[in-house]
């Protein structure tokens, strides 16, 4: 589809330097100079982080780039609501990462201002009402012919040169200023008068002349002289001078640069002047259709036009806002950053305040009573003051009267998942429950508040609560809320004690976020978020419902962990423990993958890197035994955070992993937003370095004892030439890691688990397990990949199958067709020992296929692509004979690397094998 322009939301025209360049336009109309303003914009939107009332901000100077991007700076008077951090936002994106943003050129602006005068500008009602303009308008505003040039990139051809050139600017119109012509004691030209025989049909000929010049006040220049030559009572009636300089005034407001005292509102005009020629003149100079037009006044008519239908709305919005009377509390009256409440943000709002209370005198021993609505379908449409008893009950309604002694301190805000059609991109929520905080008593819950995204809106420290700032939509419902709020300064001595809170606050980056379940504990921090550039959801981090997985915020959870384990594919993260009830995050787990954990001995996770490219493609989990659980594959560039031993003096313990998956409820759910928990309360002695082999890839979890050691060949490992990129690709690749297994132990039976294979023939060993019912004292390894399935349970896959990532990459369609992703075998070995297993090759030297051989030389089913006869074997035992090694393995190292399907979430397969012997 490549890139596209957007456009002014003013005038509609295009928003780049040096149009004059595009070959598309008359070269004797434009030039540098007259085009050079459609360059100079400004961005409009909102920071709802700003500590005002009011979050509307105006940026400087904005470069537009490609695809609706604007680079913009605070400018030489930096508006105090300026955002901090990256300002290279994407403009009229409702559904973005960033508040929504309307480009405007700054001389549209300027002409806007004019259109208002004698009022200031309101940030606040301008960014409402641009809001519902741009590419998608609600409001009815008539553009015009610019909306011809409105393509995927601008139009340029001949006829569009004035949608281009410089409204303000405009050298002709100075120079017509300077040469205004004198008076000839002559009104307008009559037309020649009507015939006799015309005029005795006149119905204007017993009008007074009053009238008529009443009629001619609505009449433009045009109708005037149509009316004339069509009744001799109109042509007759004398038009002075002086008419037609107030006609000047009244008809072409967007003359305002006129030099004269006019403008200034006292209506005192030169008589020497010829104001029926300098009207005339100046009328046809303002028209499109005029042979003696001025390309740059005519867009400058055409921009005041639009700008008057636009104050249009904004007037009767100011209307709405004038009610009322301002009290001390009002004043100065500070915010809290503006949460989103429902999602997706409403196209079209109104903004209301509602205060609780009115003087500072009145925090001594008020008691203001909330009035809580609720619409029939449980959402939250309105939070008011009442007076105690003032309103009967209703079952939409909860009153809720603020004790003395206390104060409210902030709100836990419910929300659930709406219902939704079934699409990649549709995230809805809405407010279900309140829970009401206070400064000393415990909280009051309202509503349904169980299974619920949970949204913390708190005073600012040193603050107390004044009010609400409330965007609301069209249908009633509350979409964002801000708390108003004062310094605890400007409140009465004897009041403060009214505000001093009893209860621990949620650190300050946990409590921006928008939370999936429990909120995290106030002795818990948040550290990240990082997404994938590729994010299904264009979703401000603050409005990702964030799931938390804590392993432990005290060292009795901790030492009571026995494992932790992950989806294969990202789907789930899991905590287990001996005496709890296990913990989960995530929509689900259908290949799941653990670490055993030593909690009682003192083993802890202290470490996790997340591999973020464009999207998570990597997790390890490492504890200070130096062992890992990885998921994915590790990059060179991880996102880490590592636990710090006590004594360094900044005592960060990892407590917890922080997950967002878009499209939850889809098959097509993915972990696209990753962070991590941090505890100070809990201190880890020693650490020790997760190992990596001879090829500096990682072991998981753990290397091979001391005294074995790799040995032979790697069976799989090459190097290929690749024709679509064009270099030479080594297997194993950088990002492999490596596992191993016990071969020396009885086991009574193997479970392999084959995944769907991709068009390349290679072995497609997704997990395998070596059961052993009476297990050693000594823990062994005995899983490679992982060791608890469960069958998803959608159909909307091939042939009634459940979905899979292989339908959108490399794959086997008959595979599709006849079987699930993931397909479980057992060979029952009956207690013996491995004999040796068996490595099939293909021609470019990869493993396509294995099979293991028992001491009593049954076979198992030869797994993968097996043809003809075996390329290796991997010996167990001593000897000379078949499957025997002069030097026999006690076990075998599994390279584990992805399978190159080139979906979102490839499978991670056995692409080499090498013999383990002991020293």
């Amino acid at each position: 589809m490549g890139g596209f322009d957007v456009y002014c939301v003013v005038c509609g025209s295009a928003m780049y330097r040096e149009v004059v360049q595009d070959e598309g336009y008359d070269q004797a109309i434009t030039n540098t100079e007259d085009t050079a303003w459609v360059g100079n914009t400004v961005v409009i939107s909102e920071n709802p982080d700003a500590r005002a009332a009011s979050k509307v901000f105006i940026s400087g100077q904005a470069n537009v780039q490609d695809c609706g991007y604007f680079d913009f700076v605070s400018g030489e008077d930096p508006d105090p609501n300026f955002p901090d951090g990256p300002t290279c936002w994407q403009v009229y994106e409702r559904d973005g990462e960033n508040p929504y943003a309307v480009p405007i050129h700054t001389s549209c602006l300027e002409l806007f201002k004019k259109v208002l005068q004698p009022k200031d500008l309101d940030k606040e009602i301008l960014y409402e009402i641009l809001k519902c303009l741009g590419p998608e308008p609600i409001l009815p505003i008539d553009y015009g012919a610019v909306t011809e040039g409105q393509d995927q990139y601008w139009v340029t051809m001949e006829g569009m040169e004035e949608f281009v050139i410089d409204p303000e600017i405009v050298p002709r119109l100075r120079q017509y200023y300077s040469e205004f012509p004198a008076a000839d004691k002559s009104g307008l030209a009559r037309p020649g008068l009507p015939s006799r025989q015309t005029s005795s049909h006149d119905p204007f000929k017993r009008v007074p002349p009053e009238v008529m010049l009443f009629i001619f006040q609505h009449l433009d220049w045009h109708s005037i002289n149509q009316f004339r030559a069509s009744s001799r009572q109109a042509a007759q009636l004398e038009l002075s001078n002086r008419y037609w300089s107030s006609r000047l005034y009244q008809d072409m407001p967007w003359l305002y640069d006129i030099p004269l005292e006019m403008w200034k509102g006292k209506f005192q005009f030169p008589d020497d002047l010829d104001w029926t020629k300098i009207y005339r003149d100046l009328y046809l100079s303002s028209d499109t259709e005029s042979k003696a037009k001025i390309h740059g006044l005519v867009n400058r008519r055409r921009i005041w036009g639009i700008c008057q239908q636009i104050a249009d709305f904004y007037n009767e919005r100011d209307l709405g806002l004038k009610n009322g009377t301002i009290t001390e509390v009002m004043q100065e009256v500070q915010s809290t950053p503006l949460k989103q409440l429902v999602y997706p943000d409403p196209m079209i709002i109104t903004k209301r305040q509602t205060f609780i209370i009115s003087w500072y005198a009145d925090m001594e021993h008020s008691t203001p009573a909330l009035s809580i609505h609720w619409t029939q379908k449980g959402e939250l449409a309105k939070l008011d003051t009442i007076e105690p008893e003032s309103e009967g009950p209703s079952p939409l309604r909860d009153d809720i009267c603020i004790p003395e002694g206390d104060w409210i301190t902030g709100f836990i805000v419910y929300s659930v998942d709406a219902e939704r059609e079934h699409r990649k991109d549709a995230v809805r929520y809405f407010t279900c429950g309140l829970e009401i905080l206070f400064a000393k008593r415990d909280s009051i819950k309202l509503r349904k508040t169980a299974n619920s995204n949970q949204r913390l809106l708190l005073v600012s420290p040193n603050h107390f609560l004044v009010g609400f700032a409330a965007h609301m939509s069209e249908d009633g419902l509350i979409a964002k809320l801000a708390l108003l709020e004062q310094p605890k300064a400007k409140m009465p001595f004897r009041s403060e004690y009214r505000v001093v809170e009893h209860h621990a606050r949620l650190e300050d980056n946990a409590a921006k976020h928008l939370w999936s379940g429990d909120l995290p504990s106030p002795t818990l921090g948040f550290k990240g978020l990082w997404r994938g550039y590729w994010s299904a959801s264009k979703m401000n981090d603050e409005n990702l419902p964030l799931e938390a997985l804590v392993f432990g915020d005290c060292e009795s959870e901790l030492c009571d962990i026995t494992s932790i384990g992950a989806d294969v594919h990202f789907g789930r993260f899991e905590v287990h423990y001996g005496n709890r009830a296990p913990r989960a995050i995530g929509p689900r787990g259908y290949a799941m993958q653990y670490i055993d954990i030593d909690g009682h001995g003192g083993e802890r996770v202290i470490h996790v890197y997340w591999s973020v490219s464009h999207i998570p493609t990597g997790c390890r989990l490492v504890t200070n035994r130096g062992r890992q659980l990885i998921v994915g594959q590790p990059s060179d560039d991880e996102r880490a955070f590592r636990s710090h031993e006590q004594g360094d003096g900044n005592n960060r313990t990892l407590a917890g992993i922080v997950g967002y998956w878009s499209n939850r409820l889809l098959p097509q759910a993915n972990l696209s937003a990753v962070g991590v928990l941090v505890c100070h309360d809990v201190h880890v002695q020693s650490h020790q370095r997760p190992h990596r082999d001879t090829n500096n890839f990682f072991w998981t979890p753990e290397q091979p004892p001391n005294g074995i050691i790799e040995a032979g060949p790697i069976w799989g490992q090459r190097e290929v030439y690749d024709q679509w990129q064009r270099r030479h690709k080594k297997y194993p690749s950088s990002k492999t890691v490596v596992s191993w297994l016990d071969c020396q132990q009885p086991v009574d039976e193997v479970r392999v688990t084959l995944c769907h294979s991709t068009r390349t023939r290679q072995l497609p060993l997704a997990a395998i397990t070596l059961v052993q019912d009476n297990v050693a004292t000594e823990p062994w390894p005995r899983t490679i990949g992982a060791e608890r399935f469960s069958q998803p349970s959608d159909t909307t896959g091939t042939k009634g199958h459940h979905w899979c990532w292989c339908a959108l990459g490399s794959r086997q369609d008959t595979e599709l067709e006849t079987r699930p992703h993931h397909v479980h075998e057992i060979w029952p070995v009956g207690g013996q020992k491995l004999k040796s297993m068996r490595v099939w090759l293909n021609e470019n030297e990869g493993i396509t296929g294995f099979q293991l051989v028992a001491m009593d030389d049954t076979e198992s089913p030869a797994w993968g692509h097996c043809e003809e006869t075996p390329s290796a074997e991997i010996g167990f035992v001593a000897g000379s004979g078949p499957g025997a090694a002069e030097t026999p393995a006690v076990g075998v190292k599994f390279f584990l690397d992805n399978n190159e399907r080139q979906v979102t979430r490839d499978d991670i397969i056995v692409t080499a094998v090498q013999a383990l012997v002991k020293t």
